[in-house]
C-alpha cells in the first residue's frame, strides 16, 4: 500500500456471505488482524462488518454493521 503497510487476505464464501480473513503489518510494524464479512441482502443491497479485530494481539472493538443499497437509476 502507499503508506507502507503490507497485508494478505484469504477469501471464502458461505451462502450469501463473503468472509475475508485479513492479516497485515502496519508501517510502524504493528500486526493487525480482522475478519470482514460482506453479506448479500437481495439483488441491490449488502452489509459489511469487521469483527474479531486485533492490533498486536490486543482486542479491538467490532465495527458496527454498515448497510449499503444501490441507488436506482
Amino acid at each position: 500500500m502507499a503508506d507502507g503497510s503490507v497485508g494478505e487476505n484469504t477469501w471464502s464464501s458461505e451462502g450469501d456471505q463473503l468472509i475475508i480473513k485479513t492479516n497485515a503489518t502496519m508501517p510502524d510494524g504493528k500486526k493487525l488482524a480482522a475478519t470482514n464479512i460482506i453479506t448479500r441482502n437481495g439483488p441491490d443491497a449488502i452489509t459489511w462488518q469487521s469483527r474479531d479485530r486485533t492490533l498486536d494481539g490486543k482486542a479491538l472493538p467490532d465495527v458496527t454493521e454498515i448497510k449499503m443499497k444501490r441507488v436506482p437509476k
